[in-house]
């Protein structure tokens, strides 16, 4: 046998057999001695009971000298008892403290030098991961860990692609999920594509094109949940504009007879026309091409434009209905649709309208269904049950989808007379492009034309206004003309206008949901934006619950008074 001596604390002797001998003789007395002790013990236990009950028998209860005696020798005895059970605890408690190890071999038996098994170390391994992914990482492989993006694509393993994901914020949930796009260099675009892609200064993928661009490349059904300014018209034009141009020449020229490739659904004219310029900027190189299908225009003209022969519209659900009713539109051959702010479309009341063009959609084959939101409702969700094939859902960011970006602040005023006069304080907070939101048609008139006595160049865009107008006023607005726009809710969805500094909520939305697309205007692609609100405390004490809990998700500061503006007492654990 070997022994090597591990601690220098560690006391070791060495004796031999005829000392082991002794030392065990010597252990049983000790444990004889011990036994004794106790017999002797449970002998005066027993004597003290007895003398107890024999006098209780002679009733000597007015005897009070005796029972006193009594008392004191029993209580000198358990003293006694008590002390000498101590003492015995104690010495056997010294007694192991000051036991010694004793071995069976001497100083001539250390074989350690020279066993080579000793001169080896063992590094303990670190444990990573979790679950079934979970594993064990030697020292050179730690070394030799770098991050994924220093990675070549061939490299790249399955904790790489997790760690991709986490970092970006991306939520999928589905079967075969493609890998989301590291870079552009990932996937094989056409290079006249590409070529469009880096003109419209897409120089490095958004978290939610990283995995909507390579599940649409596989033709998957998706749903796709991301916050507004997030990229999600690159996300499915960029699929479905390599669909069409996969397409043979003989099928791009049937489009004359049998209808576009591809349709673009969107609830509002001005996301519409957005869409298709965006498209138009994407496929400049290509031959793709595209049209807006808006109400508002001439029929005849847009029918015209498509007997000539689309690949891609890009419509409001109202005029498309009307132009195939009329028989100016066929579905045969497309076989992508995207329905871009799916919610708001069924708020709209498009739903019918919606799906009696997914109906006509008679084309042979697999079809590619794309919803695209902010937001996706349970009423959406059964849409897709219906229509989509073994869909995915993809999600970027916090399920609020609020834009943590976006500092937000209340103003409060005593009735709806003073809006007007705070309004002229707020609007003086930001130098940049502003936009006010108001609910009605006939409001958004008449601030603007307050706006303007204040000295802004404000323009206005509602429902009620002709397409031109609408049209010119959102130009004006882009094109730095005007610094003011006032809209309804018409603005409040999709529409991207960069640089926008302020918001302001001038009449505040009956849902909380529309107040997060109003303020979603501002803080788009990675840029801070400014949001205010002024309330009424008259009218708006309603809203101010729903308020608190969008400024506590999002980290803004919310303050005492205006929980005592309203007489809201303070709440706990808000959500």
């Amino acid at each position: 046998m070997t022994y090597k001596k591990i601690h220098s604390k560690m006391k070791i002797t060495f004796t031999s057999k005829a000392d082991r001998a002794k030392r065990k003789e010597i252990e049983k007395e000790k444990k004889k001695k011990e036994e004794d002790e106790r017999r002797k013990r449970r002998k005066l236990k027993n004597k003290q009971r007895l003398s107890s009950n024999y006098n209780n028998n002679n009733g000597s209860s007015g005897n009070n000298n005796n029972n006193n005696n009594n008392n004191k020798i029993n209580h000198n005895n358990n003293h006694n008892n008590n002390h000498n059970n101590n003492t015995i605890k104690n010495n056997n408690h010294k007694k192991k403290k000051k036991k010694k190890n004793f071995f069976d071999w001497d100083d001539t038996e250390d074989t350690t030098q020279e066993d080579s098994y000793y001169d080896e170390i063992c590094h303990a391994k670190v444990m990573f991961g979790r679950g079934k992914f979970a594993g064990e990482m030697g020292v050179d492989e730690m070394k030799a860990t770098v991050h994924w993006s220093k990675k070549k694509l061939n490299d790249m393993v399955p904790r790489d692609w997790r760690a991709l994901k986490e970092e970006f914020q991306i939520h999928t949930h589905g079967k075969n999920i493609s890998n989301p796009l590291r870079g552009w260099a990932d996937i094989n675009l056409p290079e006249k594509l590409m070529k469009g892609i880096n003109m419209a200064r897409y120089d490095i993928p958004t978290p939610i094109q990283r995995q909507c661009v390579p599940l649409g490349l596989d033709g998957r059904d998706m749903m796709g949940i991301a916050a507004t300014g997030s990229g999600k018209t690159a996300a499915f034009l960029i699929p479905l504009l390599v669909s069409v141009l996969a397409q043979p020449i003989d099928v791009l020229n049937r489009c004359v007879e049998d209808g576009p490739l591809a349709l673009i659904l969107a609830p509002t004219r001005e996301l519409v026309q957005q869409i298709n310029s965006e498209c138009e900027k994407l496929a400049k190189f290509t031959l793709v091409s595209t049209m807006s299908i808006v109400g508002g225009q001439s029929v005849d003209q847009q029918a015209s434009r498509i007997r000539e022969g689309v690949h891609l519209i890009a419509a409001t659900p109202g005029r498309l209905v009307d132009l195939i009713e009329s028989s100016y539109l066929v579905l045969q051959q497309c076989q992508f649709l995207v329905l871009d702010e799916a919610d708001r479309m069924i708020d709209m009341g498009f739903e019918p309208a919606v799906i009696q063009i997914l109906d006509s959609m008679v084309a042979p084959g697999k079809k590619t269904t794309h919803m695209f939101s902010a937001t996706m409702p349970p009423i959406i969700e059964r849409l897709s049950k219906k229509y989509l094939n073994d869909p995915v859902k993809v999600r970027v960011g916090d399920r609020s989808q609020m834009n943590i970006r976006i500092t937000q602040d209340l103003v409060i005023v005593s009735n709806q007379i003073a809006k007007a006069k705070q309004l002229g304080k707020v609007l003086r907070r930001t130098n940049g492009p502003i936009m006010v939101f108001v609910n009605t048609k006939i409001s958004a008139d008449k601030l603007g034309d307050v706006i303007l006595k204040f000295g802004y160049r404000a323009v206005v865009l509602h429902g009620g206004k002709e397409q031109s107008q609408r049209e010119r006023a959102l130009n004006d607005f882009r094109t730095g003309r005007a610094n003011v726009l006032v809209a309804t809710d018409v603005a409040g969805r999709g529409i991207d206008i960069p640089d926008v500094q302020h918001v302001i909520n001038y009449d505040m939305p009956s849902e909380i949901e529309r107040y997060t697309h109003r303020i979603g205007r501002t803080g788009r692609a990675g840029k801070d934006g400014l949001a205010t609100t002024i309330l009424g405390k008259d009218v708006d004490g309603k809203y101010i619950v729903d308020l608190k809990n969008s400024f506590k998700k999002t980290n803004n500061r919310w303050k005492k008074d205006w929980d005592d503006a309203f007489g809201i007492v303070q709440q706990k654990n808000v959500q």
